[in-house]
């Protein structure tokens, strides 16, 4: 397995910005099922974020930053009807921080992932016992497009 990141921060006039990323790939591992619990071939997860910061303090008691990054994950697999299988999205986080100068008492709150709904592309057979099958694919990463066909 591996996991690497890298951070990059400056303060300007204007505040704070930075870059940074984080990677991570699990290698190699065996695919297995219920039917086959020997293996039917190898796959390798892989997942990342990438994305810029800004942070300011407002006050000398008040400051607020805000990540915009670019996330994503790869299973490695091809979905059963064909496709690789993965996601990608863009999230939010958003974070203040307050000294209330009473003893050391420090306020902060963090909003982190903020992000749309997200599902895996591909095209999968979905069977749930006493409903008629389908079929459907995923074409756009932030579930905006459907397309559902009825095998009947």
């Amino acid at each position: 397995m591996q996991h690497n990141a890298f951070a990059y921060a400056a303060r300007t006039g204007f505040g704070t910005v930075g870059i940074f990323g984080v990677f991570f790939n699990s290698g190699e591992m065996l695919r297995t099922t219920t039917e086959q619990p020997e293996g039917i071939g190898t796959f390798a997860y892989n997942a990342y974020g990438v994305g810029v910061n800004y942070s300011k303090w407002l006050t000398d008691r008040f400051a607020f930053g805000l990540n915009v990054k670019l996330v994503a994950e790869d299973y490695g697999i091809e979905a059963p009807l064909g496709g690789p299988v993965g996601i990608s999205t863009i999230a939010i986080d958003m974070g203040t921080f307050y000294y209330t100068e009473i003893d050391s008492i420090i306020l902060a709150m963090a909003i982190q992932h903020f992000a749309p709904d997200v599902r895996p592309t591909g095209k999968y057979w979905v069977d749930v016992e006493g409903a008629v099958p389908f079929r459907y694919s995923v074409s756009d990463t932030f579930g905006a497009k459907w397309s559902v066909t009825c095998i009947c």
